[in-house]
């Protein structure tokens, strides 16, 4: 039994099915269950009988403490990846354990050692960009995130490191070794096209973040204010979040590299993509209540479509 695909489909359908009906049918769902979607300016007063809940708030700031984990982890896998693959080394007892304990005892390698080093190279990097912005350019306000919150979003990219490895050459029980053999020729176009496009979702989603935090600075850099204003220019022209729709691109990019050929990578892009979603669209709804003067053409994720 392969327990990282279940856990991806169990938790996509939680996520999806209690997000639209947050969305669409708010009065059906418990507080507990909509501060966990309605964060920071989303955020909706607590009802009478929910005032308990403020104890199991967290600051909005503390985002940054998936990506100095996240950093961490993936900084360990892309080292003991290229262990395996460069210095012909062998895989850590314990990492073959945790992976035949989640992936089952069928686990097999779906992707080449190219694919693989190339999608560890841009997730490192990507997460390298979210903790440099998470310090040196977001400005976060005193919104607040709930615990459950919190704790998915570190479970998450241990999620992501297990999804890697489980398909990675190499790394089975049940493999031999001369299936972790790198070769920079192997390398296919579709490969680096996927690699070109990773980096324009990875900038576009820089570039996004920072017209989002010089809205709350001067022209010095200094913080002035840490409410929210009306964003524009760049993709905001378009759709409201245009970071998250980067976040889709980087994850569907990883996805291209892999050839499409990892079952389970398919399963985090949908969760990507589920959570990414709804969380523009209730940022896209706040947009256009708080706003008179919202642009009607702007979407909320995809331009012209979503």
């Amino acid at each position: 039994m392969n327990y990282i695909t279940i856990i991806w489909l169990l938790s996509t359908f939680i996520l999806s099915f209690t997000g639209i009906l947050v969305l669409y049918f708010p009065i059906h769902v418990p507080q507990i269950l909509r501060s966990f979607f309605k964060y920071g300016k989303a955020a909706e007063p607590y009802e009478k009988y929910y005032h308990f809940l403020r104890v199991l708030e967290l600051p909005k700031s503390w985002f940054v403490h998936f990506y100095i984990f996240a950093s961490i982890l993936y900084s360990f896998v892309t080292w003991m990846i290229c262990s395996v693959y460069f210095q012909k080394k062998q895989v850590p007892s314990f990492v073959l354990d945790l992976l035949h304990i989640f992936a089952g005892p069928n686990q097999r390698a779906s992707a080449s050692p190219e694919a693989v080093v190339l999608v560890e190279s841009l997730l490192l990097l990507h997460i390298y960009q979210r903790l440099y912005e998470c310090v040196n350019v977001n400005v976060f306000s005193a919104g607040k995130i709930n615990i459950l919150h919190y704790c998915v979003g570190h479970g998450f990219y241990v999620g992501v490191a297990l999804t890697i490895l489980e398909e990675a050459p190499g790394f089975s029980l049940n493999e031999t070794r001369e299936l972790t053999h790198y070769s920079w020729s192997s390398v296919k176009w579709y490969q680096a096209f996927g690699v070109l496009l990773g980096l324009w979702g990875i900038y576009l989603q820089h570039s996004s973040h920072v017209i989002l935090a010089s809205l709350r600075k001067n022209s010095k850099g200094s913080v002035v204010t840490y409410h929210h204003q009306l964003p524009s220019g760049g993709w905001f022209d378009w759709v409201s979040c245009p970071h998250y729709f980067a976040e889709i691109v980087i994850y569907m990019a990883m996805n291209l590299i892999l050839g499409g050929h990892h079952g389970n990578w398919w399963l985090v892009c949908l969760w990507v993509i589920c959570n990414q979603v709804l969380a523009a669209i209730m940022s896209h709804h706040w947009y256009k209540s708080n706003f008179k003067e919202y642009p009607k053409t702007r979407r909320a994720i995809v331009p012209f479509i979503l």
